[in-house]
């Protein structure tokens, strides 16, 4: 497994650093004024700070394995996972951003990530209202609203 995080990691290092290029020649802008390279170069950014730790973890950590070192992909959690996006997709014009990110970061908590039902239901509390505020005060989104008014 670590020898395809080690390739991997190299990818999107590479893959990151293409696009803060590319954003820089579109425009990085101002932070009171984005230009149109503004977003993508911080998601470039982001995804190339991530890639690194990655890298560096696998490297400093115990280097790379030998080839044919091999895990078993638990296919529960993926399919699971899948299957809540597609529902959360399905379900976002019907039971609104509230009550459709709240049923999804719950559902996930407790099968994937196997918490507990009091666990899952104040992360999921909060998680929902920290987006709620993080996109409809802040960033100003219209977020689909649900059947009671939220």
């Amino acid at each position: 497994m670590a020898r395809k995080d080690f390739f991997s990691s190299l990818f999107f290092i590479f893959l990151s650093l293409y696009v803060c290029w590319e954003s820089l020649r579109l425009g990085f802008g101002e932070f009171s004024q984005p230009g149109p390279g503004f977003l993508s170069f911080l998601i470039g950014l982001s995804l190339g700070s991530l890639s690194l730790a990655v890298f560096l973890g696998i490297v400093l950590k115990k280097g790379l394995p030998e080839k044919g070192a091999r895990g078993k992909t638990p296919w529960a959690p993926l399919l699971l996972t899948s299957a809540a996006l597609l529902g959360f997709t399905l379900l976002l014009k019907t039971l609104g951003f509230v009550i459709d990110t709240f049923l999804f970061i719950f559902f996930l908590l407790g099968t994937v990530g196997k918490k507990s039902w009091a666990i899952s239901l104040l992360m999921s509390l909060g998680v929902t209202f920290g987006t709620y505020l993080l996109f409809q005060y802040f960033l100003q989104s219209q977020l689909p609203v649900g059947p009671f008014g939220f």
